[in-house]
């Protein structure tokens, strides 16, 4: 490319969230901004975004928050970029957030379960790991017998536990002539 041209970038997260920016080339050698800092983190957190210093070179950073210091803090998922400008020209990085969550899934109330039909016990969560008390470490299990059963289920972002009680039911129906 030559000085004047218009450069297009498109990023791409792994969600296949994209955002697109375009820019007037110049040849400014002393600025490149690279945006670092955590970019998943749980749901309630605050992460700082950090674009390297260029005091020495900078007019002036711009954030697509509106501020304008060298860090910005931010607490949602979604696209940031920031601008950096001096005499010569304006330069852009960007990024994706992405919000995880704690573990979410509810146990059904203490229910009755027929002698010899399953149970089917669903908690399948995103990026997590379970224990149940069967010894189980699926995100699914098959329960066949009564009893007070229990799962633990952790991620990244905490962990969360729950109890069912299945009673016994006779579910078999007699046909009497």
């Amino acid at each position: 490319f030559t000085i004047g041209d218009i450069i297009t970038t498109t990023a791409t997260n792994s969600s296949n969230n994209t955002s697109e920016f375009s820019a007037c080339s110049q040849i400014c050698p002393e600025i490149n901004p690279v945006i670092t800092g955590e970019t998943v983190f749980c749901e309630g957190e605050t992460v700082t975004l950090i674009v390297n210093d260029f005091s020495d070179f900078v007019a002036e950073y711009f954030w697509s928050t509106g501020e304008t210091t060298s860090s910005i803090s931010v607490d949602a998922e979604g696209w940031y970029w920031v601008g950096v400008e001096n005499d010569y020209c304006t330069v852009t990085d960007s990024v994706y957030l992405e919000v995880n969550n704690s573990p979410t899934y509810n146990l059904p109330v203490d229910t009755f379960v027929c002698y010899e039909e399953p149970m089917v016990l669903d908690v399948k969560s995103d990026g997590a790991t379970y224990l149940w008390s069967t010894g189980s470490t699926e995100g699914t299990v098959e329960l066949f017998d009564p009893g007070i059963y229990w799962v633990k289920v952790l991620n990244g972002c905490g962990e969360k536990s729950d109890t069912v009680r299945l009673n016994p039911a006779d579910c078999f129906c007699q046909i009497f002539e």
